[in-house]
């Protein structure tokens, strides 16, 4: 589990130093960068694979969308993200549309998907396309040109052995 964290860590701070050069940019991409470790809430998935998995994705904002009577200083916005959650033979790569909320340095996400999943049955590999969501938090350290974020999120999927928490440090581009 520590050379998964200081791999996850790794990436994250190899991305946040080349992402300085794109930063030079005035208007933001919208995009962010996440990395962080999985933990499956299936015993069987953690029997099979351990108890921590590795855990990265992409995330892209693609409209400003507030809900109204939401209070003064919130904001909102639709996304489309891309992950993936896996360990030796097991993998799960959800794609999700997402409403992100935010209110200063703080933010929610709730996403619905397809998750494509594959696993090792004993008899070869199976691989399927699912029902997939994820509930998140998370909390913005810095409002400059590339601010850094750490995220909780909820994964499920219709494949139990595809649910568990994620815990995730990454940057805004």
């Amino acid at each position: 589990m520590k050379k998964m964290m200081a791999v996850a860590f790794g990436a994250t701070m190899v991305l946040a130093g080349a992402s300085s050069v794109l930063a030079q940019e005035s208007k933001p991409l919208g995009l962010s960068i996440r990395a962080g470790l999985f933990f499956p809430s299936n015993g069987d998935a953690r029997d099979a694979e351990g108890s921590s998995w590795f855990a990265g994705g992409l995330e892209y904002k693609i409209k400003d969308f507030t809900v109204g009577g939401l209070g003064e200083g919130y904001l909102g916005s639709i996304s489309l993200s891309l992950d993936t959650i896996g360990k030796g033979d097991v993998k799960n790569v959800p794609l999700l549309l997402n409403y992100v909320g935010r209110k200063n340095e703080f933010f929610y996400s709730a996403g619905l998907g397809a998750s494509f999943s594959s696993f090792d049955t004993g008899n070869g590999s199976e691989s399927r396309t699912r029902l997939g969501y994820q509930l998140g938090v998370g909390y913005d350290f810095q409002q400059g040109r590339t601010p850094f974020f750490v995220e909780a999120k909820y994964w499920g999927n219709s494949k139990s052995e595809f649910n568990g928490f994620g815990i995730y440090a990454g940057i805004r581009l």
